[in-house]
């Protein structure tokens, strides 16, 4: 992730060897990055979610859903934007026919939709990651999913982190003690 402005960019780069577009939840490939609204509480007076939730379809292009679907939150895409490249080789099925090489996705969201103040508010970002990684054989299918502090949109354990434009990260030293 880095931030320039007010807009958060969230990159993904997957080792995928079977990338399918198949339409059952529990066996999706993609994304669910789930952000809390910083204008918006709810019935608990809790920062609402948001789920900036987006899938692999059949043509290996963006299917959002969730607050990016058609009827959501964003179904105008003003606030997040996302696009996916599929890596040399990889073919989109849904039986798990050839193996493939996977896919890059980059996520861009205007944190002024969020309501952040201009200059990235306070600069905290209260925020989770679930990667969905459904696959498909001809004996058998599952899926899998694998999540940075929470899976679902529950308040507990929010992950956060701090955008400061003052602190500029150029190396990690290998053992670093923090």
């Amino acid at each position: 992730h880095f931030f320039k402005n007010d807009t958060l960019y969230l990159g993904f780069d997957v080792a995928d060897k079977f990338v399918q577009a198949v339409g059952d939840y529990d066996r999706w490939d993609g994304f669910r990055v789930v952000m809390e609204q910083r204008d918006a509480r709810n019935g608990d007076s809790v920062l609402a979610k948001r789920r900036l939730t987006f899938r692999i379809d059949s043509a290996g292009t963006v299917k959002r859903e969730d607050d990016l679907s058609l009827s959501g939150w964003d179904s105008l895409k003003t606030a997040v934007t996302v696009a996916v490249s599929m890596n040399s080789g990889t073919t989109v099925d849904t039986v798990g026919a050839t193996a493939d090489s996977g896919y890059t996705a980059e996520m861009k969201i205007d944190l002024r939709k969020f309501g952040y103040a201009a200059g990235r508010g306070d600069g905290v970002v209260f925020l989770s990651i679930c990667q969905f990684d459904g696959d498909s054989f001809t004996g058998g299918s599952y899926g899998s999913r694998v999540w940075f502090m929470r899976e679902g949109d529950w308040p507990d354990g929010a992950a956060w982190f701090y955008m400061d434009p003052a602190v500029v990260v150029t190396d990690v030293a290998a053992n670093q003690q923090l």
